[in-house]
């Protein structure tokens, strides 16, 4: 992965055009070495905007190679209750926006390239017991465990029912520290196991079963 969600102004100062010449650069060194290029955007911050600079920038530069082998997004939700499937009309591009997603990447690179989920995930409560090992305070609203182990599996079943998704990642394993980041993880500090545990571990069951799966 090149940089992480260049379109967010939190990690990436430069344009859409010098994003395109890193990964052109980074593809050029690295392709056919068993490695897999792939760009970052996520779901706020614009990211249409930010593809279409950049499919913009490589058809200027005249470059016949692609940029990447795969295109890397993070679909996070609006809010940690927001179902995946949601669709938005504002420019913001969650998970349930593949769509339009796809439509931007062909309009813009001229094909329908293959997409990897790299970020994604919903914040749950800790138990009181649990909060001895965190610091600090939520600075988010949170859903219940039980719901983000819901709320898990929905997404792993529409990602495996969306075409040219080929790989999802929940952010992150273990919650972070601070609650002011991201309690997402499949694991409490403290090593208890959420009930996204389970659920992650059969929605990946299911999905290598093919789309028709339940969630």
């Amino acid at each position: 992965m090149v940089w992480n969600e260049a379109n967010s102004p939190a990690y990436w100062s430069g344009t859409a055009a010098q994003y395109a010449s890193l990964l052109a650069r980074c593809y050029d060194v690295l392709h056919g070495r068993g490695v897999t290029v792939l760009d970052s955007t996520a779901s706020a911050h614009a990211p249409e905007r930010f593809l279409r600079e950049l499919g913009a920038a490589y058809r200027a530069s005249g470059r016949t190679r692609p940029l990447v082998d795969a295109f890397g997004h993070n679909p996070y939700p609006r809010t940690p209750s927001e179902p995946p499937q949601a669709v938005h009309t504002d420019g913001f591009l969650g998970q349930g926006d593949y769509d339009h997603l796809m439509r931007v990447l062909h309009a813009s690179f001229g094909r329908a390239p293959d997409v990897w989920y790299l970020e994604t995930g919903f914040q749950s409560s800790v138990p009181t017991r649990l909060l001895r090992h965190y610091d600090g305070r939520e600075n988010v609203g949170t859903v219940t465990p039980e719901r983000q182990a819901q709320r898990l599996g929905e997404a792993i079943h529409l990602a495996a029912c969306q075409e040219h998704v080929r790989a999802f990642f929940n952010f992150e394993l273990v919650d972070e520290t601070r609650l002011a980041g991201w309690q997402s993880g499949l694991i409490w500090r403290g090593v208890h196991r959420k009930p996204a545990a389970a659920a992650f571990a059969r929605a990946a069951r299911q999905a290598a079963a093919g789309c028709s799966a339940r969630p």
